[in-house]
């Protein structure tokens, strides 16, 4: 230990003496530290901490797959939730729930929650009380003994001033008298992120018939028994599955079976995970770079200290002493480089909070904790062993009498000694085109991405959401004159020029498909019907969202219920299924029960309805004054106005309009459109500003690197280009060598990068949108890059050798 302190104090006093080295192998050391240690915590957060349940790896999820229409991961029906429940004995509880808004009114403004309606064990399944009064009872999860709700610690304090006898008080839900039976703790976060109170399920009745066996709309978590695996669970899934197969033949004609997976992994998703642990190994070789920069720095470092190593060894000094001596200096600055990075990666993380998608689940876990402060005190260590380990060893084989008989003029470097050091800028200008690539790749992209046409004039459009509560506005007719009233209002200020409505909205995050049949085409017993995407719309609606007619004519408002049934469908539906022929005219219908005929009369231009880079789906356009069933009413709709000007102007308007219709009915998710394809994009343009911003580190780190090598080479030949120009070498000859030396280590470089590119770009194949991994364009424009920066970089070094006075460089001979 006295010998370690003594090595400490000696490498410290070494650092003052050579500050400028000292500085910048810390400022490096912590900009690669700071950047690992700021996305570990991104990815510990989300990825790898457990969630915060109690014995959350026991918690599954469950997922239907129908064989007959090769669809996966689709959610569970009312009648298959209870068959799992009855049959299973591989779960101590088995839970459904679905998402639900709510209307609050009655207090202060009225305002639309984020809600669930849940089994009465969900919160059993999850093992997480109430913090105050009780969760749910089995009674109250029967249908008309529902009206019961449990609050989130956040809509406690925000809406109801943290009172502690909140609990058997009533509040209005949707227009009906709603108990608060619980309020659960601040942590409690399910199913999202920003749900804020849960509702029993209370299946009615006729959900549980044989008739709804195929309405699938419930999620499903389940938590296994102790002692039992998922495999064995499993394994008694697809037996149930099985016998629900046989005994359903008619739902099920091509069979049906359950998918389990853990609900962290489902939570997070595939393409989440895999995109972080991208940017994670992204950012590794931003350390790589870092530690090679380093490296060098301490192998010009021992070489400016030959004199000092062969003195040292002729008073007795052993290989091995020498050897402790350089790697504790270089864990002593990987220490420092460490501390200052866990410094940088406090604020990274906060940087990269604000940059997260706000849709990333978990997103408000992120932060520094234990597992992040090992991870930095593991980087540290490792990367100063690797920086500093060669150094030490070349360092340690100084030639006693050769430094000492060079010690009056300098000396030069050995061959091993030079070819390591080349082989580190080789290495950091190699890593540094694999991310650049990487980077140009994502950021084409995302060009590619944001020139697509969404199929309709996403400016000057502003939106929002009002439901209608089912208990006030019970009839067609009430939520028809609510949305009458609201149009000629809004439809009368100058500053609008149309306004109409649509139950999913494009970038709205839903979709809705419905099986139908197309008159004089029976789909044979037991066979698949088509599914495709159904939208209700109101009149104007086209016109608002300035979606283009094709053929036909539009929705107006003489298309009600008294009229004839009539649809509008896209382009993708008229070519799929009358490719051939005129799809004017044609009639299908949904219900085989009830076979209510619905004639095409129009043709409208193809929507991303789900996604710029998604591909164009075929889609049905119902008035939503004419509804599939009888006791059909106005749904949840998200309305759409056209403005002349900028839209968030008539945010307050539109908010006191309705208002002056119905006080009680709040106004939801009120953002232009610009805005939700701009959140749409938002994972994109994150994966490509990280992968950027590592990049140009990347690159920098490496001019900086082969900037220091020709700086020190230089230094290291003066003698050599003393000699060169008394004996008559022009200035231009020693420019053009010394820019020679860097340009053929960068040009080396650059081809070992784009090899390693070419097989290592094909992991961005799922990020990338219209555009090769290996984009011949992007390869050469990024080589070319980093080629010229590698010549600025050596320009100075190289104009500095031209200035070398030969009679200052011959003084000693």
């Amino acid at each position: 230990m006295d010998t370690l302190l003594k090595d400490i104090r000696y490498a410290l006093r070494g650092f003052l003496k050579r500050p400028a080295f000292a500085a910048i192998a810390i400022i490096t050391l912590a900009l690669g530290i700071g950047a690992n240690s700021a996305i570990f915590s991104v990815v510990n957060s989300i990825v790898l901490r457990p969630l915060p349940y109690q014995d959350s790896s026991q918690l599954m999820v469950l997922w239907g797959d129908l064989h007959n229409n090769h669809l996966d991961e689709v959610e569970l029906s009312a009648p298959e939730l209870v068959d799992v429940q009855q049959q299973s004995q591989s779960f101590a509880d088995v839970a459904g729930y679905t998402t639900q808004g709510f209307n609050l009114s009655g207090i202060d403004q009225p305002e639309r929650l984020r809600g669930a309606v849940v089994s009465a064990n969900l919160f059993s399944t999850l093992k997480t009380p109430a913090s105050l009064g009780r969760t749910f009872l089995k009674e109250e999860d029967q249908f008309e003994h529902d009206r019961v709700v449990v609050l989130s610690h956040a809509l406690w304090q925000r809406r109801f001033g943290a009172d502690p006898t909140i609990v058997n008080k009533t509040i209005t839900l949707d227009g009906q008298p709603i108990t608060i039976v619980g309020v659960m703790p601040a942590g409690f976060r399910f199913p999202e992120k920003d749900t804020e109170l849960w509702r029993p399920l209370a299946f009615q009745p006729d959900l549980l018939t044989e008739n709804n066996r195929g309405s699938h709309f419930l999620n499903v978590v389940a938590r296994l028994r102790q002692n039992t695996t998922a495999a064995q669970a499993q394994a008694e899934l697809n037996a149930i599955t099985a016998r629900m197969s046989q005994d359903h033949k008619t739902t099920y004609p091509s069979g049906f079976s359950f998918t389990l997976k853990s609900l962290q992994e489902d939570l997070v998703g595939a393409n989440l995970r895999k995109a972080l642990f991208l940017l994670l190994a992204a950012v590794g070789l931003v350390l790589a770079v870092s530690c090679a920069n380093v490296a060098h720095l301490l192998l010009a470092n021992a070489a400016g200290r030959n004199r000092e190593i062969a003195v040292r060894a002729a008073l007795g000094a052993s290989r091995g002493r020498m050897i402790r001596q350089f790697l504790t200096e270089s864990l002593l600055l990987s220490a420092i480089g460490g501390l200052a990075g866990l410094t940088l990666a406090i604020w990274g993380v906060r940087f990269l909070v604000l940059l997260i998608p706000k849709d990333t689940p978990r997103v408000e876990e992120i932060g520094l904790d234990y597992r992040v402060v090992i991870f930095t005190l593991g980087i540290s260590v490792i990367t100063g062993v690797l920086f500093g380990l060669f150094p030490a060893l070349q360092a340690s084989k100084t030639d006693l009498n050769a430094t000492l008989k060079e010690a009056g003029r300098g000396g030069v470097e050995g061959p091993k000694r030079l070819r390591l050091r080349n082989a580190l800028v080789i290495s950091e200008f190699a890593l540094a085109l694999v991310l650049l690539i990487g980077a140009g790749l994502l950021l084409k992209s995302f060009q590619r991405l944001q020139v697509v046409s969404p199929g309709f004039e996403p400016t000057k459009l502003l939106t929002l959401r009002l439901a209608l509560p089912d208990g006030k506005y019970d009839r067609l007719e009430k939520g028809q004159a609510f949305f009458e009233d609201l149009f000629t209002r809004v439809e009368s200020r100058p500053e609008v020029k149309a306004v109409g409505a649509i139950n999913l909205l494009p970038f709205g995050g839903g979709g809705g498909d419905r099986s139908f049949t197309i008159e004089g085409r029976p789909v044979p017993e037991g066979k698949p019907r088509p599914d495709e995407q159904v939208r209700f719309i109101s009149a104007g609606y086209f016109k608002a969202m300035e979606i283009p007619l094709q053929k036909g004519r539009d929705i107006t408002k003489h298309d009600v219920a008294t009229a004839p049934q009539v649809i509008v469908v896209n382009q993708a539906m008229a070519k799929k299924f009358w490719p051939n022929e005129e799809a004017l005219g044609k009639r299908i219908f949904f219900s085989r029960n009830n076979p209510k005929l619905y004639e095409i009369v129009g043709i409208v231009g193809n929507v991303k309805h789900r996604g710029l880079d998604l591909e164009d789906k075929p889609e049905i356009y119902i008035p939503v004054l004419q509804p599939l069933f009888a006791d059909g009413n106005v749904p949840a709709m998200y309305v759409v106005v056209r403005t002349t000007g900028e839209p968030q102007l008539l945010t307050a308007l539109l908010r006191n309009e309705v208002a002056a219709i119905d006080p009680d009915q709040p106004v939801a998710n009120v953002l232009t459109m610009e805005e939700r394809i701009a959140d749409s994009v938002a994972p994109r343009r994150f994966n490509m500003f990280l992968l950027t911003l590592f990049a140009g580190l990347a690159v920098l780190l490496a001019a900086v690197g082969i900037y220091g090598i020709m700086t020190f080479s230089v230094a290291q030949r003066t003698h050599e280009i003393g000699v060169r120009m008394a004996l008559g070498a022009r200035n231009s000859d020693v420019f053009r060598m010394v820019l020679r030396n860097g340009f053929s280590l960068a040009l080396i470089g650059v081809v070992v990068g784009l090899a390693i590119s070419f097989v290592a770009t094909r992991l961005l194949s799922s990020l990338l949108f219209e555009v090769s991994t290996t984009d011949p364009v992007i390869f050469l424009f990024d080589a070319f890059v980093l080629v010229s920066v590698s010549l600025l970089a050596c320009y100075i070094p190289a104009r500095r050798a031209t200035r070398v006075d030969p009679l200052e460089a011959l003084r000693y001979e």
